[in-house]
């Protein structure tokens, strides 16, 4: 039953805090419903929340994943 697997990824979130490269593409390109696979966690991924966005900086974008497989 696929609504069991729903419900168990909202009640029981896995989250990973992680650091990426983003550019203006990337962000240009995003949609919330877009799948992230990210081999170094193992997973794939839903794109929880974006946080300090800046195209001119030389440092990553922090993102709030939550893991879906």
């Amino acid at each position: 039953d696929n609504y069991s697997e729903i419900r168990n990824i909202l009640n029981n979130p896995i989250r990973f805090d992680v650091e990426l490269n983003l550019n203006l593409l990337d962000m240009y390109n995003f949609t919330p419903a877009t799948l992230v696979k990210i081999d170094q966690l193992g997973g794939v991924f839903y794109v929880n929340k974006i946080s300090g966005f800046n195209s001119k900086a030389k440092k990553g974008t922090q993102v709030e994943l939550i893991k879906i497989r």
